[in-house]
């Protein structure tokens, strides 16, 4: 990789000591680096030495991008946040009723809104301009999410079914049908290849994602199944 910095680091450093002098140098938030010796990383309870470091050494830093927050309110908006600051960053404006639901995407590139004006909105972090909007749906949309390598948006609507959308081209790629009242909540498994719906109806669904068949209805509750 690219040297970033050269540093006469002593061998009883501990994570702290090590972290203050990097922020110094780096300018980056102390809490966003990670500190490798090879593949042993330096933790809270080791010194430099204790991971192997000696003159001459090469050190591996990783830098994580800054923590930020996505809130969505009935002002129509949905506002990006600064974990570290506190501030707004970015208000991203453009739906046309209450925002319901806003994500990040796993590589915190991106922002999916879901609306009561019946579309979800995929937005830029980088300049909050909206890249792509969802349109199918024929009532309010509940919630949206990412599937996990962030290639997939899930909506769920209160016109009873669940959508799949390509992130890059906006197209719907499975619509979710079978519920017989609104979907309060859509979320895919942890892997990605499964859809769980929760639906007034009282029942909950589990779908493919990949080819919007439901594999199960969760039958049991006697009241809506909110998610």
């Amino acid at each position: 990789g690219q040297e970033v910095v050269s540093l006469d680091a002593l061998p009883r450093w501990t994570l702290q000591e090590a972290r203050a002098r990097l922020c110094e140098v780096l300018g980056v938030p102390s809490y966003s680096i990670r500190i490798f010796h090879g593949t042993v990383e330096l933790t809270s309870k080791a010194a430099l030495a204790d991971i192997g470091v000696c003159d001459g050494s090469q050190l591996t830093l990783v830098i994580s991008a800054p923590l930020q927050v996505v809130t969505a309110s009935k002002d129509c908006t949905a506002k990006l946040w600064s974990v570290a600051s506190g501030k707004c960053l970015r208000t991203l404006e453009g739906h046309e009723a209450q925002v319901n639901s806003a994500e990040l995407s796993p590589d915190s590139t991106l922002v999916l809104t879901a609306s009561r004006d019946k579309t979800a909105k995929i937005w830029s972090i980088a300049c909050g301009v909206c890249l792509r909007t969802l349109t199918g749906h024929s009532a309010r949309v509940k919630s949206a999410a990412f599937s996990l390598d962030g290639t997939l948006a899930l909506t769920a609507s209160f016109d009873s079914t669940a959508k799949l959308w390509n992130v890059m081209s906006g197209e719907c790629v499975h619509t979710l049908m079978g519920h017989g009242a609104w979907l309060f909540s859509a979320v895919f498994s942890p892997s990605g290849a499964l859809v769980l719906t929760a639906s007034r109806d009282t029942t909950a669904r589990v779908w493919r994602a990949d080819s919007g068949r439901c594999l199960h209805t969760l039958v049991g509750h006697e009241a809506s199944v909110v998610s």
